[in-house]
C-alpha cells in the first residue's frame, strides 16, 4: 500500500541530503552504528525535522535563562537550530567519537562553533548537568539507561528544568522522576509525538 508521509519524507530528506553535500556538512544521512555496537542499549542518530525543531524551541519561550544540552546529539542538527533561538548556552552530548567529530565539522562550516559546544561523552558518567536546565532527548538510548541518565540529572538540579522527548518511548520513565507534562506536539514529517516536561520541586 503506498504511503504518502514515508513518500514525502525520504523526497525530502533526499532533496536536504544533496543540498548538504554540495555545502560540505551532514546533518540528514542517519546513522545506526551504535545499535549493532551496543546490542540495542544505544540507538541511532536520526535528524529532527527542522519546521517541526523549531516548533518545540517556540514553545520554550526560550531567553538567555535557558541552557539546552541536547542528549545524544548526533551530527548535531537540533543544536543548529536551537542557535536561532536567544539560548544562554547550547551543547550536545554525543558517545560516539564519529558523530561527535561529525558534529564538530558541521559546526565549523557554519561558524557556530563559538555559540555551540559538542562533548564527547558518557551520558551515565557526565558531570556537567547542573549548567543546563533544558535537556533534548531523541530516544537516544534504551529505558535503563534513561532512568540513570534522569537520575543524575535530578541529583545534579535543585532549581526547574524542562526535559523535551521527541518519540517519547520513555515518557513513563520521566513522569516516574515526579516531572509534569507540559506540552504535546505532533510531527507531521516523522509521524512522532514530541512532549515537554517540567520538573519544579524544591
Amino acid at each position: 500500500m503506498f504511503n504518502y508521509y514515508k513518500y514525502k519524507r525520504y523526497a525530502k530528506y533526499l532533496v536536504q541530503y544533496l543540498g548538504e553535500r554540495i555545502r560540505g556538512i551532514d546533518f540528514t544521512m542517519r546513522d545506526l552504528s551504535l545499535i549493532e555496537e551496543t546490542g540495542g542499549v544505544l540507538h541511532g542518530y536520526s535528524k529532527t525535522d527542522d519546521k517541526h525543531a523549531e516548533e518545540i524551541l517556540d514553545c520554550l519561550d526560550v531567553d538567555c535563562s535557558k541552557k539546552l544540552l541536547d542528549i545524544g546529539c548526533g551530527k548535531g542538527a537540533f543544536l543548529r537550530d536551537a542557535s536561532y533561538f536567544p539560548f544562554g548556552e547550547i551543547a550536545g552530548l554525543e558517545y560516539s567519537s564519529d558523530l561527535a567529530k561529525i558534529a564538530e565539522k558541521n559546526m565549523k562550516k557554519l561558524n557556530l562553533q563559538r555559540r555551540v559546544k559538542v562533548i564527547r561523552g558518557d551520558a551515565c558518567r557526565y558531570n556537567g548537568y547542573e549548567n543546563f536546565n533544558v535537556f533534548y532527548f531523541f530516544n537516544p538510548f534504551n529505558k535503563d539507561v534513561m532512568n540513570r541518565v534522569l537520575r543524575r540529572i535530578l541529583y545534579r538540579r535543585s532549581d526547574p528544568f524542562w526535559i523535551i522527548l521527541h518519540n517519547p518511548v520513555c515518557a513513563n520513565e520521566v513522569l516516574e522522576h515526579g516531572l509534569v507534562e507540559k506540552e504535546r506536539l505532533f510531527d507531521d514529517v516523522k509521524q512522532y509525538e514530541t512532549v515537554i516536561y517540567k520538573w519544579e520541586h524544591a
